[in-house]
């Protein structure tokens, strides 16, 4: 019988992160006896040049410790690989690590490759134009703020530094009109950000954006006004379990058609300026990923 491949492949960003991210990052795998191979990237580019020629038998599996950009083109980049991929704590906003409920310290993180701490599950991508839809695609004020906060600030301040970009571009924001389709039933909103979700995990003033979860269904938010009493009025909807459609509008269905929205967004924490129509749909491609192993 062939044995089980040994080794695992670390892909790292020291850029991104803590200054001292990298030794950090060594000494936990020493720590913990991990055999690996550590390759350093500093953009999604590259780890997805690195991926490409990968093949499944060379390692037993992939850490990535870098920024939501670079891990969710690696992440994208193995799908059909069929070679698990553990998201290590590397980026100020960990988007997907906090999806799976992953530990949030490094080290715990680490851990899970030792031993019999972790287990695989299965994370349903969405096609996308000729793409894959890992986390989501959205337009206007959230996505401006994200691509005009610097790399310094969030080494200096972390995750805060999307939040103080966010209130800067709250204060200018406009309404833009967006129209589109879920399962061919048409929609047209005046708003100031609409979003179109893989997975339900996103939020806005740390609240939960989406009551319903389901792997077959794609997640549609319109924030349709920013008033502050308006919001509140939704957070208190939602600690209700309840929609407030006039404040943030939710739609849920498996093929989205994006016929109106702004020439430039956000697709996977990358920047993008969409060919309408744009379509969005459920597929059954699936991409491998590491958890800590659930309690029985």
């Amino acid at each position: 019988m062939k044995s089980q491949p040994a080794r695992f492949l670390v892909l790292h960003n020291p850029t991104s992160g803590s200054e001292d991210g990298s030794q950090r990052l060594v000494e936990a795998l020493t720590r913990h006896n991990i055999p690996y191979k550590l390759v350093e990237v500093f953009t999604p580019p590259e780890a997805k040049k690195i991926l490409s020629i990968l093949k499944p038998s060379q390692y037993k599996a992939i850490a990535v410790s870098a920024g939501d950009g670079t891990v969710i083109a690696a992440v994208k980049s193995v799908y059909d690989k069929n070679i698990p991929v553990l998201i290590l704590p590397g980026g100020s906003a960990n988007l997907l690590a906090k999806a799976l409920n992953l530990p949030t310290d490094l080290e715990d993180c680490v851990a899970l490759l030792s031993g019999n701490k972790h287990e695989v599950i299965q994370l349903p991508l969405a096609d996308i134009g000729n793409d894959k839809l890992l986390l989501d695609v959205h337009f206007g004020f959230w996505s401006r703020a994200i691509k005009r906060t610097s790399q310094a600030s969030k080494q200096r301040i972390g995750q805060a530094a999307y939040g103080i970009a966010a209130v800067k571009q709250l204060l200018r924001a406009k309404k833009r009109t967006y129209t589109f389709t879920v399962d061919g039933q048409t929609f047209s909103f005046r708003a100031h950000a609409l979003y179109v979700a893989n997975q339900g995990e996103q939020q806005f003033a740390g609240v939960p954006l989406f009551l319903k979860r389901s792997p077959d269904l794609l997640y549609v938010a319109a924030i349709r006004t920013i008033n502050p009493v308006a919001i509140l009025y939704w957070m208190l909807m939602r600690n209700l379990n309840r929609e407030a459609p006039r404040v943030i509008q939710t739609l849920y269905g498996k093929d989205i058609r994006l016929i109106e929205v702004p020439k430039s967004g956000l697709f996977d924490d990358d920047s993008y300026e969409p060919e309408l129509p744009l379509n969005i749909r459920v597929s059954q491609d699936k991409v491998s990923l590491i958890q800590a192993k659930l309690e029985s």
